[in-house]
């Protein structure tokens, strides 16, 4: 940091540092989206994942799946819809932010959200969970969870400008197991 009298003359002037009274901001600075708000609790329904059941289902449901390691739910329990999300670097976008709860009654899973939830829209464009979008707090962590535990957090997607709507999906290794619809403003 430079400091001094030759510093601030060349800023400044010569001005006088005196109290003039409260300063008025012109073009204030846009507000840090805040938390979205989660739409459920709980699960209002849960179906068993399968290739014909788990597909299409509405926001507040959960999918249950069991393989050689336990047997859990997730559900979609919220979504956000947020214009100009700012990212850890700067940047502004529109992004998607959903509330996502895990449950396990058997077992344990790892949670991964990078991999395990991919956003399609309406034209077939993939888009995935962003690492640098700030929009989406509290986030969805990486973890491991056993037998009794429930784990939630919201993920964050960018996406286009525009974006209207399309299918959020779940799969553990990127092969789609379940998924939601979801359209702005729904």
């Amino acid at each position: 940091m430079v400091c001094g009298v030759n510093f601030a003359i060349s800023l400044g002037g010569s001005r006088p540092a005196v109290d003039r009274g409260p300063v008025t901001i012109l073009d204030p600075p846009s507000p840090r989206p805040l938390q979205p708000s989660p739409s459920f609790s709980a699960p209002v329904a849960t179906v068993d994942g399968g290739p014909t059941t788990s597909f299409e289902l509405p926001v507040g449901t959960a999918a249950r799946f069991t393989d050689q390691d336990g047997t859990w739910t997730v559900a979609l329990l919220g979504v956000a819809w947020i214009d100009r999300c700012e990212d850890f670097l700067g940047g502004t976008g529109p992004v998607v932010a959903f509330d996502i709860r895990y449950e396990v009654t058997a077992g344990a899973v790892s949670i991964i959200p990078l991999t395990d939830f991919t956003f399609v829209l309406a034209d077939g464009t993939k888009a995935k969970v962003g690492l640098l979008s700030n929009c989406a707090a509290s986030p969805l962590d990486y973890t491991v969870i056993s037998v009794g535990q429930v784990h939630r957090g919201w993920i964050g997607i960018e996406l286009p400008a525009g974006s209207q709507g399309g299918t959020l999906t779940y799969g553990q290794l990127a092969v789609p197991t379940a998924s939601w619809t979801v359209q702005r403003g729904s």
